[in-house]
């Protein structure tokens, strides 16, 4: 018994052959684990690169600190966020300039036994426009960016005393949607020991450490990065000169007091775009700003925060002046972008600033541009932005760089609604143009939608005379003097004749391309009859009119609208309509074909009858099916099982959501 037992207990050979090769399969994995990771995630994985061979010469390699803690030295004095970059054939497929879509960001930086030495580790991350996803339409655009960017991970050491940084390391790089590249790289860059405008650009290149016929290689690339040292010093604020070149008289300005960033609410890391508006005859004159250094003439102007002091409201800038036919990059080169700074001037209400030039040297040049932004407190017909700038040139007229003042004007939203109101200049044009010679039946009985109501601004149509359509908006912005809010009846204005002003926006699309209408309008509402006339100024674009014909602010301001409301307790039938026309002569080339305009909108009256309907039909439909044991609702419908019911068929009643309202 005790030899069975100890026979049947002894392992068997082959299990035991078996188990010591999973163990040993099992330890082989592990213990080059992270080598097959490296692997499988990178397929053209290399040993080390060597920091003395490729960057002895610019910074040379010490040994790292025995404390080994790391340096006070900020890491944001290293980092950018902004840089151009040209070159990189061989990732971007092309040699042209880019815009603003490389970035820098250092993970630590340490002290090395060296004084002034420190040891840096960083992610280097471009992004190429070209592969952004872009939707372009006048006064529109809107990008988003793919996950296709190129990531370099590199290490290496900055000196303090040269101002340079090398480093090594390696990335990852899509050029397709089913390929990659793994280049090893250096990077080189250059820091300036000036804190002032004129140190404010980093420059420097990454060159790819591959054979050119090696499939990872890309040619070098040449960076243009904007600091982001926190040591700034503003040397321009009191340069900037504002009142010398002020159009007109004295402004009345709103103070961005009351934002809660105030005026750093307005220069955020968000790009902001604006058409600009030309006040001189730009074909016998210079209007350019950049002339040398870009053909074109800008239709639009960018600009971009890069820091601001909330305490001493100056803020670090950049103006772009993108090419209007090709606008993936609202800052497409150092060549059509101006570096510059200002601060908001408490007694003007006024934002002030200087603005230099940037050259391809990775340095600062002539900083003869002033330029103003400011919120007026009154707007008007020609004046319809609650945000307003200029440019101008501060050489004599005689210089060689010299250019006409221009501006541009938008809608951003009210800083001081208490403090904003409007100036009507048209009214009696209006009475005019409108009023004369018509005869208009009064509906007995009838009455009209107030000033402040919910019915004077509605989503439109206008159909052309080729029987194009478009869509877009009818907003009224102000009643009298006094900015829109929609009020109840009983605080209403129940004048006959009211003063307003609109803006109205509509979108034409043809071929693929996109046409935005801006008008400005301000008019006569009669509530008796429900009629709204007005003389409206059209927006100009460049892209369909002669740009030597925008001038005397971009606008065409012999227009003409007129809008027959339909009254408070209106059928569906019933809704606004109207036209825009021009007062021009057919052989004007500023002339257009009538417009008819109606509304897509329901009344409120209109929207509250549909709501009971709806209600009633849901009522109904609850009493049909909630006393009936079988009654279910399938794709909108009830559905009443036939035992209840006579016929032979179904009972089916429509049932209407509450999203198709």
């Amino acid at each position: 018994m005790g030899s069975n037992s100890c026979s049947s207990s002894s392992p068997n050979p082959k299990k035991l052959k078996f188990r010591l090769s999973l163990l040993l399969c099992f330890l082989f994995l592990f213990l080059n684990f992270s080598t097959a990771t490296a692997f499988f995630r990178n397929p053209f994985w290399k040993p080390e690169i060597s920091y003395s061979q490729h960057c002895n010469d610019v910074v040379p390699e010490p040994p790292l600190s025995s404390d080994n803690v790391p340096v006070s030295l900020s890491n944001d004095f290293l980092s950018f966020q902004f840089a151009f970059f040209s070159g990189g054939v061989g990732i971007f497929n092309r040699t042209s300039e880019s815009g603003i879509s490389l970035s820098f960001n250092p993970s630590y930086i340490k002290n090395t036994t060296s004084h002034g030495v420190h040891k840096v580790k960083a992610t280097l991350t471009i992004r190429d426009p070209w592969k952004q996803s872009v939707f372009r339409r006048r006064r529109l655009i809107s990008i988003s960016y793919r996950e296709d960017d190129s990531v370099f991970s590199v290490n290496g050491y900055w000196s303090e005393s040269s101002g340079k940084l090398c480093m090594v390391g390696s990335g990852k790089s899509y050029v397709g949607s089913l390929s990659s590249k793994y280049p090893d790289v250096v990077l080189k860059l250059n820091y300036s020991k000036n804190n002032s405008i004129y140190g404010s650009l980093i420059g420097g290149t990454l060159e790819c450490l591959h054979m050119k016929n090696d499939y990872n290689y890309f040619e070098p690339i040449v960076i243009l990065g904007l600091s982001q040292n926190p040591d700034y010093e503003y040397t321009k604020v009191d340069k900037s000169d504002c009142l010398s070149a002020q159009k007109g008289g004295r402004d009345i300005n709103l103070s961005p007091s009351k934002l809660d960033r105030g005026v750093c609410f307005f220069f955020g890391d968000q790009t902001n775009l604006h058409e600009l508006e030309y006040w001189s005859d730009c074909g016998s004159v210079n209007c350019n700003p950049l002339r040398g250094s870009i053909e074109y003439l800008p239709y639009y102007i960018a600009y971009r925060g890069v820091r601001c002091d909330q305490r001493s409201r100056k803020v670090q800038l950049l103006l772009g002046f993108p090419n209007p036919n090709d606008m993936k990059s609202q800052f497409p080169g150092p060549n059509a972008t101006l570096i510059a700074e200002g601060a908001w001037d408490e007694n003007e209400n006024k934002f002030c600033g200087v603005a230099c030039r940037i050259l391809a040297n990775a340095s600062v040049g002539d900083c003869s541009i002033g330029f103003s932004l400011r919120f007026p407190a009154v707007m008007s017909l020609r004046n319809w932005g609650s945000m307003v700038g200029e440019i101008w040139s501060k050489k004599d007229v005689k210089d060689s760089g010299y250019f006409e003042r221009f501006g541009f004007q938008d809608w951003v939203g009210v800083i001081d609604p208490q403090g904003l109101r409007y100036e009507y200049t048209k009214i009696e044009t209006v009475r005019n143009s409108c009023a004369q010679g018509k005869e208009i039946v009064r509906g007995k009985g009838k009455s009209y939608p107030d000033g402040f109501s919910l019915d004077m601004g509605f989503g439109l149509l206008v159909r052309n005379t080729e029987g194009k359509v478009a869509s877009g908006f009818l907003r009224p912005q102000f009643v009298g003097d006094v900015i829109y809010v929609h009020q109840d009846e009983l605080k209403s204005n129940h004048s006959r004749m009211l003063n307003m002003s609109y803006k109205i926006t509509f979108l034409f699309e043809a071929d693929g391309f996109s046409k935005l209408v801006i008008i400005s309008a301000e008019g006569i509402y009669d509530r008796d009859i429900g009629l709204l006339c007005m003389i409206g100024c059209r927006h100009l674009d460049f892209e369909s009119h002669d740009p030597n014909l925008i001038k005397n602010g971009s606008v065409d301001c012999e227009t003409r609208i007129t809008v027959q409301f339909p009254p408070l307790h209106a059928e569906e039938a019933e809704i606004a309509k109207g036209t825009i026309e021009s007062k021009r002569s057919k052989s004007d080339p500023l002339y257009f074909q009538p417009l008819q305009l109606s509304s897509n909108s329901m009344t409120t009256s209109q929207a509250k009858k549909s709501i009971w309907k709806m209600n009633l039909g849901i009522t109904m439909v609850v009493i049909c099916c909630g006393g009936l044991l079988f009654g279910v609702l399938f794709k909108g419908r009830c559905i009443l099982s036939k035992r209840f019911r006579d016929s032979s068929k179904y009972d089916e009643v429509p049932v209407i959501g509450n999203d198709k309202l």
